[in-house]
């Protein structure tokens, strides 16, 4: 069984080889194709520097107008045609697909009791708190409390034998040729789970939004737009927020806890202590630097468990 990863990345060149590296040595993957969006940080010069054959990049030059649904649509169908993948999983490069119940993606899949069109995944935001080691440069150990949240819908797809339509936007959902409908399971958080580790640091995140928005300007000749059109509805958002003063507030309740705040919602069942990840990042490295640890073997699941990993699949 082949599975693929398909990435759009934007500025994003201290995270994106430690992403990559990780899903295709740790998670398993056999190929990755990256769609960079006419980033002006190094990150398309980064990703060229890989020399992976497991991994194809495309650049475009637009950066205004950029269809993420017709991208990632034209990259899962390029994973399932041309590289034989049985699975495709969209992946941000702040994002780590992982199985703590089976080590790998891939083993979780081989696994899967079920025979399914889409899956569905639980996704762990981490937070940055005052209990953060803060002179630990791996972002991936630095952060380890996580919120509990919903069921994310996420789409993971299996392959659909040329009956997929197109991916709808930010990967929530998809479209069948002549509307047909799809079978779907959800997973448990131990048999597979999405990792999101957003920026640290508020400073970082101030600096990565006045980038977006002062390249954006000196890329077109113009004025800031109105509507989120060329930098993304997020970064559109974040920057009025600083124009209006009210940035610093929405982190404080959105992206930082306080170790009161943190001691109560884990208390609440809100928030998890999670170590899980340790294992796979050595301490003190950076993107740049970066090394895998290979993670020590899981003990195999015995299918009495098999209830608890996976949900019964449903139309």
């Amino acid at each position: 069984m082949k599975i693929g990863g398909l990435i759009q990345v934007k500025n994003e060149v201290k995270k994106i080889e430690q992403c990559i590296r990780y899903h295709l040595e740790i998670g398993g993957f056999d190929h990755i194709i990256v769609t960079d969006n006419n980033s002006y940080d190094g990150t398309y010069e980064k990703l060229q520097s890989l020399d992976d054959p497991r991994v194809t990049v495309y650049c475009t030059q637009t950066g205004i107008g950029f269809n993420q649904e017709y991208a990632s649509t034209d990259m899962a169908l390029e994973l399932f045609n041309k590289h034989g993948c049985e699975w495709v999983f969209p992946i941000d490069s702040d994002e780590l697909w992982h199985s703590p119940a089976y080590g790998t993606v891939k083993n979780a899949l081989a696994n899967l009791p079920y025979e399914v069109d889409v899956l569905q995944t639980y996704q762990f935001d981490f937070i940055e708190t005052a209990l953060d080691e803060q002179n630990e440069l791996n972002f991936v150990r630095r952060m380890k409390y996580a919120r509990v949240n919903n069921l994310v819908n996420k789409v993971v797809l299996h392959n659909l034998g040329g009956k997929l339509e197109q991916l709808y936007f930010g990967n929530h959902g998809l479209g069948l040729k002549g509307g047909e409908s799809f079978r779907q399971a959800h997973a448990s958080h131990l048999a597979l789970v999405k990792y999101h580790y957003p920026n640290p640091g508020k400073a970082e995140m101030i600096r990565r939004i006045l980038n977006q928005v002062e390249g954006f300007v000196i890329r077109t000749g113009g004025e800031w737009l109105r509507n989120h059109q060329g930098v993304g509805i997020h970064i559109h958002n974040f920057y009025n927020m600083l124009r209006n003063g009210t940035f610093d507030k929405h982190y404080r309740g959105n992206f930082y806890l306080s170790a009161v705040d943190v001691k109560r919602s884990i208390e609440a069942g809100e928030v998890m202590y999670l170590e899980d990840m340790m294992d796979f990042f050595p301490k003190n490295t950076t993107s740049e630097d970066f090394v895998l640890n290979i993670p020590p073997l899981r003990e195999k699941i015995s299918d009495l468990d098999l209830s608890i990993l996976w949900l019964e699949g449903r139309k």
